[in-house]
């Protein structure tokens, strides 16, 4: 049976509604990339949920937590949403922004969250400046993703964080390929719009991205910086900043792209 007997209401800036009497997963013939990373977002989602409130598919032979990405435009959106930063991404899905990932940070990572995509670099920088008129303790990052053309910056030699959102075109976690396959091929711009028209239900030719942080930098300017913010972490003043984004975003322009 096709992806698309799964998918009625395509259209940009619907809400996808999924036959439910038909997300039995073993009767799928997943035949493209596009019908894998259409039933990932739309249909099977992130399954598990940890103790910390992780939301994951599985975990590698490596230890580490894999996840899928979920369409904001699918009825399962909700469920995959980590519970401390669910606000921020709900309250940026009713201005109309796009979102294409988000963590609320856990043990292993402290780090809080959300990845917003544009059509355009002015979008992108009007986003950015409205939320910093907020004056709130939210730090930017572009080129956060693994991709050819636009490959992120490597980090300084005194982060351990070393590490960027694994996107694989032709590789989604439902096939069998290595990890370290799936981590090391980028994708490139043309299959990266393809990846986020799917999952925005949009026809660009182009995105924008950026990851905005919340609290605390990810990686400090220098080594002293650096190491003066990774000293003074702690999740109440996650917390707190989070809450002021959550109360803030409402008054952002409404993104109409």
């Amino acid at each position: 049976m096709d992806i698309k007997d799964y998918l009625i209401g395509m259209k940009p800036g619907y809400n996808i509604q999924i036959q439910q009497e038909q997300k039995q997963s073993q009767q799928i013939d997943l035949k493209s990339a596009e019908d894998m990373h259409r039933y990932a977002m739309f249909v099977k989602g992130n399954t598990e949920t940890g103790s910390d409130g992780r939301r994951y598919t599985h975990i590698d032979e490596d230890g580490e937590y894999q996840s899928c990405f979920v369409s904001q435009y699918s009825p399962i959106i909700d469920d995959n949403l980590e519970p401390k930063i669910k606000k921020v991404c709900q309250t940026l899905h009713s201005k109309g922004y796009l979102t294409f990932g988000s963590c609320q940070g856990h043990k292993d990572s402290l780090d809080r969250w959300v990845g917003i995509v544009f059509n355009n670099k002015e979008q992108k920088q009007q986003f950015i400046d409205e939320v910093n008129k907020f004056n709130l303790d939210v730090y930017w990052y572009d080129n956060f993703l693994n991709t050819k053309e636009e490959p992120r910056d490597p980090d300084p030699w005194y982060s351990d964080e070393g590490g960027f959102l694994h996107i694989v075109w032709d590789t989604p976690e439902l096939t069998d390929l290595s990890v370290d396959y799936k981590r090391n091929k980028p994708y490139n711009k043309e299959e990266l719009t393809k990846f986020w028209n799917i999952q925005m239900c949009r026809q660009y030719d182009n995105y924008e991205a950026i990851v905005m942080w919340i609290g605390f930098k990810r990686v400090g300017d220098t080594f002293i910086d650096h190491l003066y913010n990774r000293l003074r972490f702690n999740w109440k003043h996650v917390d707190i900043v989070t809450k002021q984004l959550e109360d803030k975003l409402s008054e952002l322009s409404t993104y109409n792209g």
